[in-house]
C-alpha cells in the first residue's frame, strides 16, 4: 500500500505479487469450487516483519485465486512462524470448511 494524494492505493509491486500468488493458487485448485465459510492455518518462514501484516494480502490472494468465495467469510485464522523454513520463502496455507455462523433469532412481534 502507498499513500497517493491522501488516499491509500495498492502499489504496482503489490498488484504484481497478488496476481502471481492468485495464479499459483488457481493452478492448485484442480477444478474445486471455492470455499464459502472457511478456517485458515498459515505457516510462514521467519521474517523481520510483523506476522499479522501478512494476513490480509494472503486472504486477498486466496480470493483472487478462487480458493475462497469471499475473504470476509473467514471464521478462524492461525498464523505461525516455522524456523525450519529459514531461507525458504514458501508460505503454506491450509484451508478447512467452517460452519456458517448461526443466524440471530427473529424477535417476535409485540402486541
Amino acid at each position: 500500500w502507498r499513500n497517493f494524494g491522501g488516499r491509500m492505493v495498492k502499489s504496482a509491486e503489490y498488484r504484481a505479487w497478488k496476481d502471481a500468488a492468485a495464479a499459483s493458487i488457481s493452478s492448485q485448485m484442480g477444478g474445486h469450487a471455492p470455499l464459502m465459510w472457511f478456517s485458515a492455518a498459515i505457516t510462514m518462514p521467519p521474517t523481520r516483519r510483523d506476522l499479522d501484516n501478512f494476513a490480509k494480502p494472503l486472504m486477498d490472494a486466496l480470493q483472487a485465486g478462487g480458493a475462497v468465495d469471499d475473504d470476509k467469510r473467514l471464521r478462524s485464522l492461525v498464523m505461525c512462524i516455522d524456523d525450519e523454513r529459514r531461507g525458504n520463502d514458501t508460505v503454506m496455507i491450509q484451508l478447512r470448511i467452517a460452519n456458517e455462523p448461526a443466524k440471530p433469532a427473529k424477535k417476535g412481534k409485540r402486541k
